[in-house]
């Protein structure tokens, strides 16, 4: 399973195994993976970097999330009406 993103955002993004220990293949990332198993309790990628437009990530086995921080200038918070 493989996912290819173009032009993401962050810089803070990671990488966090679902289902058990994961390994994965990345480019475009501060810290690249290379075939490391990431688990919970041992190494996960959760503080990574996005440093190219393209960032793609090969994962060999197990499920694991993505997550990006986005800019959230221009975006109007929700508001509850009492």
């Amino acid at each position: 399973n493989s996912l290819r993103l173009v032009a993401a955002e962050g810089p803070e993004c990671g990488l966090v195994p679902l289902c058990g220990p994961s390994a994965a293949h990345s480019r475009g990332l501060k810290w690249e993976l290379d075939g490391q198993c990431m688990r919970m309790g041992g190494l996960i990628s959760s503080c990574n970097q996005v440093t190219a437009r393209e960032i793609s990530v090969h994962v060999v086995d197990a499920p694991l999330m993505w997550t990006v921080c986005f800019d959230d200038a221009g975006i109007v918070p929700y508001e509850t009406k009492v």
